[in-house]
């Protein structure tokens, strides 16, 4: 099995120490990005006008980049375009993973938690940022990895780099999706959109075996319904945060 370490934004200081910690393991080393709108961009204005009081881009990338040349960690840079905001930063962004060896991975905005202000107005939706990237960079689509993976992939052409594309608002995968979350506070989700979790925190402090925990985690995701991005609009009670789940 795989195994994944995910940075996020409270890991960013310690983000090159962890790399040379797993540099020389089969782990895979990640860095999410810091909430759900907060984007790693290449012009540091539009990053200042989203991201208070953290490194700006260039430090960030250069950071992902020295993880990658190092060699074994692959490194992937998320960004969530928004209309208005940040769809000028497409095509540099690409260029960037090219020369620096990430893969670039493109989200559309979405309405995660209560607070974005989200508006389906200010989508750019999979569709667009394909076109866009395709009207500089051939693309080829590539297998998944793994099953249940989230994101799309394309190659470019040439043969010079990877991008992936998330598209929970135009293209909802909810049927596929293998993602269960588990908060700071102990409670599973089952979506990334969910307003409840299920506390898992008595029966891990309880004594209960192995057994008893798969049962528990097992039937919290065999009752599983959710469907959100394939029912936007249809009302539900208050998500949780991004920050709060994790990503």
């Amino acid at each position: 099995m795989k195994r994944q370490v995910i940075m996020t934004r409270l890991g960013t200081d310690t983000f090159e120490r962890a790399s040379e910690a797993v540099r020389d393991s089969d782990i895979k080393l990640h860095h999410q990005p810091w909430d759900d709108n907060t984007l790693e961009l290449v012009q540091t204005m539009r990053f200042d006008a989203i991201v208070i009081g953290f490194p700006g881009p260039t430090s960030e990338l250069r950071r992902f980049a020295k993880v990658a040349l190092a060699g074994r960690v692959p490194v992937k840079v998320n960004a969530v375009i928004q209309r208005g905001v940040n769809e000028g930063e497409i095509l540099p962004l690409v260029r960037m993973a090219r020369e620096e060896g990430v893969i670039m991975r493109f989200i559309e905005y979405m309405d995660v938690g209560e607070t974005n202000g989200w508006k389906m107005k200010d989508v750019v939706s999979a569709k667009e940022i394909l076109d866009v990237i395709g009207s500089e960079f051939p693309l080829a689509r590539v297998d998944p990895n793994d099953p249940g993976e989230v994101a799309k992939r394309f190659r470019l052409a040439d043969g010079s780099g990877e991008i992936g594309i998330i598209s929970s608002v135009t293209q909802p995968f909810c049927s596929g999706c293998q993602r269960l979350r588990l908060s700071a506070e102990g409670k599973l989700y089952t979506c990334l959109f969910a307003a409840t979790g299920t506390d898992v925190k008595e029966v891990l402090r309880d004594g209960s075996d192995d057994d008893a925990v798969r049962r528990l985690v097992q039937g919290v995701w065999g009752a599983r319904t959710d469907r959100y991005s394939e029912e936007r609009g249809k009302g539900g009670g208050a998500k949780a945060e991004m920050s709060y789940l994790g990503g």
